[in-house]
């Protein structure tokens, strides 16, 4: 099954295209087909990844927090809940 696409271009869209197609030597249809082929490999490989995901989300990095907490967290924990408890 074939697809007639009949499409009009903003000018950076059109200088976008130019460029790809004077560093590749493709015509527009081979251009427009790459990269649909990059745009679809690009949704499968994220749909896969869970760690993509994240990322995008901007749930990764999202926290902030001693960098060392895994290593000192008893001593940290401790602090806190001394101050919560101070019973002075």
């Amino acid at each position: 099954m074939a697809a007639q696409i009949n499409a009009v271009l903003d000018d950076e869209h059109t200088a976008k295209l130019a460029y790809i197609q004077q560093q590749t030597q493709e015509s527009e249809i081979e251009t427009i087909k790459h990269a649909i082929a990059f745009y679809y490999q690009y949704l499968q490989e994220q749909k896969r990844d869970p760690a993509f995901l994240l990322k995008r989300s901007g749930f990764i990095g999202c926290g902030d927090g001693d960098p060392n907490l895994s290593t000192n967290y008893k001593a940290t924990l401790k602090t806190i809940l001394d101050k919560k408890h101070d019973h002075r």
